[in-house]
């Protein structure tokens, strides 16, 4: 045998191998026995089939989504690349991938060289290309669900961006943060970091690129926890509040943030109150009476009441302002006076933060 044919051979076992759950779990394991690792290539990766009539009889639309900008001000960049990949699915995950939108927009302006870096996308990559409202609307027909990995920053720009697209109507599930990723035993959130725990790689920081390997590591198997999308899913179904720390003692920033409170120095995050820290809790009386006895004991020292926003899908992360304000209130009502004593006393403005 000669080595162009022994090589041959080895090439099509492997194929064969790779080509099965069982043979990919051998050769997983025989590589890490000698101290080597097996990533696959989410590009070059099926998804795998459902063919459930249950699950196929209920399954909805949603598309997974990812912006490539001029910069981070979701105030005044522009959206450059836009990329959503079309999906079905159900409470129990994503069913099937479909359709794929991949588009290039010039701003109108050069694109900064760091970007660039970042990207890889040039001027001539984006010159005289448009994207217009109509056919993001046209792409989005018969989806109620949009998933980022980063939803608190694509959302704004692509409602500024495309104001008539009608994402403002659409609910948005974030695979960032509503997924409890330390439990499950990753210690970061990027997606690099979440693909490559799952084994896989993929070409990065392309929009297109993104959000299939997004989708891959959202219905990752797992024995403990189940599939992130499941998790990501239900967490997006409850009731959640927007809570505001309006004018708390500077020197309780560090209390704040240690409990999961984020500054926004402009109120895009914070239904327009500038200069606050915020929250998003669970709507569970268990949940806001624990929050209750931490502000009142930690931050303000005293009974408080403070703004608060029910937030449903089609406004989470978005930088308009909810529709209704209500009140928090760290004690009980039973009077005028107690009315009044729960009124923060607090008046001076907090300056910016750099965290």
């Amino acid at each position: 045998m000669t080595l162009n044919e022994r090589d041959q051979k080895i090439k099509t076992l492997l194929e064969s191998l790779v080509a099965s759950d069982a043979g990919l779990k051998l050769v997983r394991e025989t590589l890490g026995g000698s101290g080597f690792g097996l990533l696959r290539q989410v590009e070059h990766m099926t998804f795998p089939e459902v063919t459930d009539p249950e699950r196929l009889a209920r399954a909805r639309h949603g598309v997974v989504m990812d912006t490539e900008t001029t910069g981070v001000d979701t105030t005044k960049d522009k959206v450059i690349q836009l990329a959503m990949l079309r999906f079905t699915y159900d409470d129990e995950g994503i069913i099937a991938l479909g359709e794929g939108f991949d588009r290039f927009r010039d701003p109108g302006f050069p694109i900064p060289a760091e970007i660039t870096a970042i990207t890889r996308i040039t001027d001539d990559d984006v010159r005289g290309k448009t994207i217009s409202d109509a056919e993001v609307a046209a792409f989005l027909e018969g989806c109620d669900l949009v998933i980022c990995h980063n939803a608190g920053f694509d959302r704004k720009m692509v409602e500024r961006e495309f104001p008539q697209a009608g994402f403002g109507q659409l609910r948005f599930d974030c695979s960032f943060a509503q997924i409890n990723w330390l439990v499950r035993g990753n210690n970061g959130r990027s997606l690099e970091s979440l693909a490559l725990k799952a084994g896989m790689i993929y070409g990065s920081h392309n929009a297109l690129n993104d959000i299939l390997a997004t989708a891959f590591v959202l219905n990752t198997p797992n024995e403990t926890h189940g599939r992130p999308f499941v998790e990501m899913y239900r967490r997006g179904s409850e009731a959640a509040i927007l809570l505001i720390a309006k004018d708390s003692p500077f020197e309780r920033k560090d209390d704040l943030k240690a409990n999961g409170y984020s500054w926004s120095p402009d109120g895009l995050d914070a239904a327009g109150n500038t200069k606050s820290w915020y929250k998003t809790l669970r709507d569970d009386p268990a949940v806001l009476d624990a929050e209750a006895e931490f502000l009142r004991t930690q931050i303000y020292r005293r009974d408080v009441a403070l703004p608060c926003y029910r937030i449903a899908g089609d406004e989470r992360y978005s930088a308009r302002r909810p529709q209704r304000q209500e009140t928090f209130r760290t004690a009980e009502v039973r009077s005028v006076r107690d009315v009044l004593e729960q009124q923060v006393a607090y008046t001076t403005p907090q300056t910016s933060f750099s965290f």
